[in-house]
């Protein structure tokens, strides 16, 4: 049984799979022109690779030269990470505190203090201490929502506690020491982001604009060169199979405008452009780089 055409596959793709996977159009569509497809999809996976080890070497070099600049740009997942896990820590906190005694008062007096420990424990970890981690303005701004939430936590947890009876007197002060140290932490934070002059911060962000303008430079750049390698590529294919496999590509075109799903003013690709455009996508995506010149704006990735 032949594979459905590139048509085909339009009349039943919805708008998740348009969306995640429209690079099935060109490889259907070049399913005549197995050699060329598959040296085209591996261009762009090439080509996405390079991107990324340029962006890191970018990185690197303005490490060096500008630390605080690339801390701003290179996102740290773990740190963001510990965040996200420190807020949810301290908001399980708060949120026992309206169990109202439905899951005993001590249970949720102790689970609560716990709670808070661990969100102390984990914003110890990922907050900048060294003087060689440049504080950056997420820092500040997530230090401070966890050390307020962390903070009415252990109120919290001791209003629950004098409702019990005020007979839990260890878990009440596990509360206090974490929230207390959730806000020394937040206040350490924020006297090291301070400390930098104003101007030297205005400076900061205005260069951070100015290299994430230049990732995407290099985005559209790395689009436009395998563009030509497409045009190149194809000029050598065979003619006759190349005008088949653009035909596919205009009459899946013509489906997903009839299905209300694009444009019907877009005007058709040529094919294994999808196929170079999504590993870039992803990648530029993946890295935080602006993910600019899509060789395909009409089919333009929005996932």
């Amino acid at each position: 049984m032949s594979e459905p055409t590139a048509a085909q596959w339009a009349e039943r793709a919805d708008s998740t799979a348009l969306a995640v996977r429209r690079d099935e159009l060109d490889r259907r569509a070049l399913a005549g022109l197995p050699e060329t497809r598959d040296a085209v999809a591996a261009l762009g996976v090439r080509s996405a690779r390079e991107l990324e080890r340029w962006r890191e070497d970018r990185l690197a070099r303005l490490g060096d030269e500008e630390p605080r600049v690339a801390a701003t740009l290179r996102p740290h997942h773990a740190v963001t990470a510990g965040y996200l896990a420190a807020s949810i820590a301290v908001a399980v906190a708060y949120a026992l505190f309206f169990g109202r005694g439905n899951l005993g008062l001590s249970f949720e007096v102790v689970a609560s203090s716990v709670a808070l420990a661990v969100g102390a424990a984990v914003m110890a970890l990922v907050v900048p201490w060294s003087r060689r981690r440049p504080v950056t303005a997420v820092d500040a701004t997530m230090s401070w929502i966890v050390a307020v939430l962390g903070a009415a936590a252990a109120i919290a947890t001791a209003v629950q506690a004098g409702r019990a009876g005020g007979g839990l007197p260890a878990p009440v002060s596990i509360a206090a020491l974490s929230g207390f140290a959730l806000v020394a932490m937040a206040v350490v934070v924020t006297v090291r982001r301070v400390r930098v002059p104003r101007s030297a911060r205005e400076r900061e962000t205005a260069r951070a604009a100015e290299v994430r303008e230049e990732f995407g430079d290099e985005v559209a750049r790395v689009r436009r060169s395998c563009g030509e390698q497409l045009t190149a590529a194809l000029a050598h294919a065979d003619s006759v199979a190349v005008d088949r496999a653009r035909g596919e590509i205009a009459a899946a075109y013509a489906v997903l405008a009839r299905r209300g799903l694009l444009d019907p003013s877009a005007a058709p690709h040529e094919p294994g452009m999808l196929l170079i455009d999504d590993p870039i996508a992803r990648a530029a995506r993946a890295t935080r780089m602006p993910d600019r010149g899509p060789l395909v704006p009409a089919l333009a990735r929005t996932r």
